[in-house]
């Protein structure tokens, strides 16, 4: 088996698998701090999810680390969004909003 070389594609690769995750830094933290995900839905949560599992498969199938290796970081940042959102987002009536969010929506007296 030849060893393939460290090329300027694979040094790509590496930085764009940083940027991805590095891209949900900044609403992890704002999340965790401010205690607000009610714009974040569970459906966009499952779907990026899903993709990141696929993109995981595929990349270590491929033998691709900057793939699977920045997939599971982002799993992990998206794991911790899922997390909070149903930890910050207390009791939930039968709208599906959590009651929370609809007492910071009515008008005050």
């Amino acid at each position: 088996m030849c060893e393939r070389d460290f090329d300027e594609y694979e040094v790509i690769g590496y930085l764009s698998g940083v940027l991805f995750p590095c891209a949900l830094i900044p609403q992890v933290y704002k999340s965790c701090r401010t205690r607000e995900l009610d714009d974040i839905s569970y459906g966009w949560q499952f779907v990026f999810m899903n993709g990141l599992v696929g993109s995981i498969v595929y990349g270590i199938h491929n033998d691709l680390k900057p793939i699977y290796l920045s997939s599971m970081v982002e799993f992990v940042l998206m794991s911790s969004l899922v997390c909070m959102k149903y930890i910050y987002s207390g009791p939930v009536d039968g709208t599906g909003e959590s009651k929370e969010s609809k007492e910071s929506r009515s008008p005050r007296p």
